[in-house]
């Protein structure tokens, strides 16, 4: 037998072996890598009622110079308080503030990759009716 028909065999198998763990490595990372959502900031206003919402790392990874959205919450030895603000890429802006606890502490749970919607009502001088947060894996962070 013509031992060039077999010379592939003599090879090292580290050749072999790096071309597999590229390979595993290359799906692997596919395969593991999960889903990725995020919403831009949206604003609303109907009649007596308005609302926000968006995807914080979304937002911050996007192009806008204009959209941005988030919440912070303060407090003294007697009371405490939120505010939320927004601005959609078209420049809609939301403001909302409210003093109450619940209130309050959800705004305490949003972090960089949190998803969060926020609603006001109109009539009540633009105050914070309804705080909802988002913590899902799928969310794009920052």
């Amino acid at each position: 037998m013509n031992s060039r028909c077999f010379s592939f065999t003599k090879r090292p198998l580290y050749v072999l072996a790096g071309l597999t763990a590229t390979f595993v490595v290359s799906i692997s990372a596919y395969a593991w890598a999960g889903a990725k959502a995020g919403a831009p900031v949206s604003v609303y206003a109907y009649s007596g009622f308005a609302a926000a919402e968006g995807t914080i790392g979304t937002v911050h990874n996007s192009g806008s110079d204009v959209e941005f959205i988030g919440c912070h919450a303060a407090a003294n030895n007697t009371s405490v308080g939120m505010q939320c603000t927004a601005a959609d890429a078209m420049g809609y802006t939301f403001e909302c503030t409210s003093y109450n606890a619940n209130l309050v502490s959800v705004v305490n749970g949003i972090n960089a990759d949190s998803h969060l919607r926020v609603e006001a009502s109109a009539r009540e001088g633009g105050t914070c009716t309804a705080i909802t947060v988002w913590h899902y894996s799928t969310h794009y962070n920052k």
